[in-house]
């Protein structure tokens, strides 16, 4: 008996057609359709690249068939058809699989309404299974589905759990047919296609609205879970069933131009839309995980008043050092800060000041995140081995009056920034700190010179984001939230003005309506200028920028606290608790993070009382295992508690773990010597008056000199006796108790 099977070249020619007939963009017209169980009008339909009913009526008219769409009249006729027995021969599933419907039988000539008409082949394997003369029609194929499956019921029409908020074809939503291509992963009719449509557009409308800075769809086992990110904070939005999640997650890709058939690797795509007559821009990013892909999406802004110093509420006067920064005609101004704390809305800010037509102004970004009218704006490219220092380098021969940097990641880019200031030019840029005088420590990790930075550095913005109390049911501070600021060294009447969260109506029972920015400004002056070529710590640069009005971030939180612009809850979801906030505000230069007891006087008190029965703590650094292993039992037995590091870094890092009372070093190690070592610890005031006794196989006078001039207090050949070696420690110890 001849096969009767879909013929995959009638696919690829129904879809040529369609491109022909522009019913579909020229980027989905392929030579190969490999979707065998579907059709390609309803396919495209369901990407929401046609109009499914005019694409029937066009194809109909160009084919000169007739086009039928059933109802519940003629379809009771049609479902009689498939009962005579002259179609005995052909099974219900193989019309399934043709997506073909025999609707009438006259005079042995049997009318069959086809999904794609063009399958010749479906159409004579018809004719010769059944005797009978076919004439071929042109339909629906969710109605041919239907009526194949004895039901006659609209699929688009059911609502998805009973919700009957998802908006019909006509919505809000918006998009721009911009880089759409053709799903060809699609292996099985989805007869909620449509729906998944108009849920997606109600997603994303409703997230617009809302004012989300994100939208999430995270795959679970059971449900497709949507979040939206509300100023700062992530909130559910709603929960789809896991068996729609193929299809959302399919149209998000097709939306922004992703590749739908990769589902093994990330991707990133855009797209343009418009709600409610405003335009947004999404950046969308795909990530495999263990129940299917993630898509994040970010909403972007077209609207650049909102990128302006005012919308991102910076205080009038950091507005106006800001903007004199800005003016210089070369120099580097760092913005720093965690992810998500508003770092490239401020350099956007600060572009669009400059952008006055004058300048030539050139970004590199990664992504581009917003396209601006009047800047040359470049988008990395790893694929072809253009990172940010290659296109440094690129632009820097296009003759850039400004340039910005979405971020500093390596030192070769810093130190490329930091000359291309040299040389005239107005580099902005970001970067990865807590504080803005910490950005000086991460340049110098990141082995830019000392020099360079302090003749390069024009201004750093350290900032972060809080969300503002809502002022319509804020309330006054709880009494322990009053004895803990009290405890800290807040005066009682700044205390007045201090609220705390609940929630409303207005704000949607959240207790907070929008953000607000908490910014630091280290404007590079002459003295710090000089500081930085002398190395001086971080807390002794903010010490000296003090005296040019210069405010940490815990102390603009304070300030934002005392006008009961945001709450504690959120001071300490930004710089973290509120006891350390309150510590460093008060008391900035003396602070020690690794010893929040420091400046207490109670507790420093009994710390001293209790330092009399602990060991001392002994730092021994040296790059031999076997010499360190000895030395290291040598402190033991004498009774130090002895902390082991391999290099000068590993000694760095544990240093900071828990300062040691005394340092044993060696000179010579790779990578960071003895020497390095003490230079830095001489330039942190933190670790300024750690005794070092420094261990060299060639105790010479040049090497004496040299290391007492560095900092070392003392240095002894590694061959002399253990009893001498104790007797430096002890008498180095015994010097600094007094």
């Amino acid at each position: 008996m001849r096969e009767i099977k879909v013929s995959l070249e009638s696919q690829a020619a129904m879809v040529r057609l369609l491109g022909k007939l522009k019913l579909i963009p020229a980027s989905s017209v392929t030579d190969v359709f490999q979707v065998p169980d579907t059709c390609p009008i309803s396919f495209f339909a369901k990407l929401g690249q046609l109009n499914e009913a005019k694409a029937l009526k066009e194809v109909a008219e160009h084919l000169s068939i007739p086009l039928v769409l059933f109802d519940k009249e003629n379809s009771k006729a049609a479902l009689q058809t498939l009962e005579d027995q002259r179609l005995s021969n052909i099974s219900n599933t193989e019309w399934k699989e043709l997506r073909a419907y025999p609707r009438t039988i006259e005079d042995n000539i049997l009318q069959v309404v086809f999904a794609n008409p063009l399958d010749h082949e479906a159409s004579s394997a018809i004719e010769f299974r059944t005797g009978l003369k076919t004439i071929v029609e042109i339909g629906q194929e969710s109605q041919i589905l239907a009526l194949l499956g004895n039901s006659f019921r609209e699929f688009e029409e059911q609502d998805l759990d009973n919700q009957t908020d998802i908006p019909q074809e006509k919505n809000e939503l918006s998009f721009s047919e911009e880089g759409l291509r053709m799903d060809q992963d699609v292996s099985e009719p989805d007869m909620s296609a449509p729906l998944v449509i108009r849920l997606v557009n109600k997603i994303l409308s409703q997230s617009i609205q809302k004012g989300a800075s994100d939208i999430h769809f995270i795959p679970e086992s059971e449900h497709l879970v949507v979040r939206i990110r509300l100023d700062g904070i992530l909130t559910e939005l709603r929960k789809v069933p896991a068996h729609y999640q193929r299809g959302i997650i399919s149209r998000l890709k097709l939306l922004s131009s992703m590749d739908i058939a990769e589902r093994r690797k990330p991707q990133d795509g855009r797209l343009r839309v418009t709600n409610a007559g405003k335009t947004k821009d999404l950046r969308f990013s795909s990530l495999p995980t263990a129940y299917g892909e993630s898509i994040v999406i970010r909403v972007l802004t077209n609207n650049f008043s909102e990128l302006n110093f005012d919308a991102l509420a910076v205080p009038d006067h950091l507005q106006e050092k800001l903007r004199q920064t800005l003016k210089t005609p070369s120099g580097v101004i760092l913005v720093t800060g965690p992810t998500g704390s508003g770092k490239t809305s401020t350099l956007y800010g600060s572009l669009l000041i400059l952008r006055d037509g004058t300048k030539n102004i050139i970004t590199i970004e990664d992504p581009v995140e917003y396209r601006i009218q009047g800047l040359k704006q470049v988008q990395i490219n790893s694929k072809v081995s253009m990172d940010f220092t290659d296109s440094l380098r690129s632009i820097l021969r296009q003759d850039p009056d400004v340039v910005m940097l979405g971020e500093i990641r390596d030192g070769e880019t810093a130190t490329i920034a930091m000359q291309a200031a040299q040389t005239g030019h107005l580099v902005l840029s970001t970067l990865h700190t807590k504080t803005a005088a910490s950005a000086l420590t991460r340049l110098r990790d990141l082995k830019v010179e000392s020099y360079l930075i302090s003749s390069s550095l024009s201004g750093i913005l350290a900032q972060r984001l809080v969300r503002k109390v809502c002022p319509h049911c804020c309330q006054p501070i709880t009494a322990d939230e009053r004895a803990l600021l009290v405890e800290g060294g807040v005066p009682e009447e700044d205390l007045e003005g201090m609220v705390t969260a609940k929630g409303c109506k207005e704000c949607l029972d959240i207790g907070y309506q929008g953000r607000v920015g908490l910014f630091s400004f280290l404007e590079i002056t002459e003295q710090i200028r000089s500081a930085i070529r002398k190395e001086k710590s971080e807390s002794e640069i903010e010490q000296i920028a003090s005296e040019n009005n210069f405010l940490t971030l815990d102390q603009e939180a304070l300030r934002l606290l005392r006008e009961g612009t945001t709450t504690i809850e959120e001071i300490e979801r930004a710089l973290g608790p509120i006891k350390q906030v309150l510590q460093r505000a008060y008391f900035p230069y003396q602070y020690d993070q690794d010893h929040e007891t420091k400046d207490n006087p109670k507790e420093r008190i009994a710390n001293q009382v209790g330092d009399k029965l602990r060991k001392r703590h002994l730092l021994l650094v040296e790059d031999d295992s076997d010499t360190r292993w000895v030395m290291a039992r040598l402190f033991e037995k004498e009774m130090f508690e002895v902390t082991e590091a391999e290099d000068g870094h590993d000694g760095l890092n544990k240093i900071y773990e828990k300062i040691p009372d005394i340092i044993v070093c060696d000179l010579m190690m790779p990578d960071m010597d003895g020497m390095e070592l003490v230079q830095k610890l001489r330039g942190d005031s933190r670790t300024a008056n750690i005794p070092i006794l420094m261990l060299t196989a060639a105790a010479t006078k040049d090497n004496e000199i040299d290391l007492i001039k560095k900092g070392a207090d003392d240095f002894i050949s590694k061959g002399s006796d253990s009893a001498v070696l104790m007797a430096r420690i002890d008498r180095l110890l015994s010097r600094s108790n007094h």
